[in-house]
C-alpha cells in the first residue's frame, strides 16, 4: 500500500516474500519506484501515475538522481534505467559475486552494491560501464549476506549476515578501517552520526 495525503494507491503483489520488504522500496522528490512481483513500477505522489519500468523481478532498487533508478537483478546484474529517455544500461557482476545485488546504496556517481553470496560488495563508476572493484568478507561461507550499507566521509559501512559490521575506507576499498562483531543477532540497520559515529 502507498499511502499519500487523504488517498492511497494498492498494489497487489501476492507472490511477494517478506525477504523483499526492505529492499525494494526507494523514493527521491516526488517519485517511487517500488518492486512487484516480476515488474518494477514508478507511482508519481503528486499526479498519482503509475507506470511499469521493467518486466523483470529484482532484489534492490534505488535512485541514482531524480530520473535515473538502479535495479539489482536476480541475474545478478545491475540495471540503470534512464526514466526520462527510457534508456537501460546493465552493468554485468555475476562472474565475480556469484550472487543477486540484495542492497544498493549510492553516492553521486559511485553505486555500492552488496550481494546475497559471500559477502561480497562491490564499489561501482556508473559512468563507465562494468568499471567496478569488489571485496568479500569471507571468501569460505557461500552463505554470507550482506544485509546493509551507509556511507559518510569517505567511509563505508557494512553489515552481514554472520553479525559482523565493517567499515571501509572507500580510497582503499581492499582494507577495512574498523570491524567489530553483534552479540547473538546481525545488524540489520545502520546509520553514521556526526564525529564519524555508527549506529548499528
Amino acid at each position: 500500500l502507498i499511502a499519500f495525503p487523504k488517498q492511497g494507491t494498492l498494489l497487489d503483489a501476492p507472490d511477494l516474500s517478506e525477504y523483499y520488504y526492505d529492499h525494494i522500496i526507494a523514493a527521491h522528490g516526488t517519485m517511487i519506484t517500488i518492486g512487484l512481483g516480476k515488474r518494477v513500477y514508478t507511482i508519481c505522489k503528486e499526479t498519482k501515475k503509475t507506470n511499469i519500468i521493467l518486466d523483470e523481478s529484482v532484489t534492490a532498487v534505488e535512485f541514482i538522481k531524480s530520473d535515473v533508478v538502479i535495479c539489482g537483478s536476480l541475474n545478478g546484474h545491475l540495471i540503470i534505467i534512464d526514466l526520462e529517455n527510457n534508456k537501460q544500461q546493465i552493468i554485468n557482476q555475476k562472474d565475480s559475486t556469484g550472487g543477486v545485488p540484495n542492497k544498493i546504496l549510492q553516492n553521486e556517481a559511485t553505486t555500492y552494491a552488496g550481494f546475497s553470496n559471500f559477502g561480497i560488495i562491490t564499489q561501482n563508476d556508473i559512468r563507465i560501464n562494468n568499471a567496478y572493484s569488489s571485496l568479500a568478507h569471507k571468501k569460505n561461507n557461500s552463505e554470507l549476506q550482506v544485509l546493509n550499507l551507509a556511507y559518510k566521509n569517505m567511509k563505508l559501512a557494512s553489515s552481514f549476515s554472520d553479525g559482523t559490521v565493517k567499515v571501509w575506507d572507500v580510497r582503499k576499498f581492499n582494507k577495512n578501517y574498523a570491524e567489530f562483531k553483534e552479540n547473538g543477532d546481525s545488524a540489520r540497520g545502520l546509520q553514521f552520526f556526526t564525529n564519524n559515529r555508527l549506529i548499528s
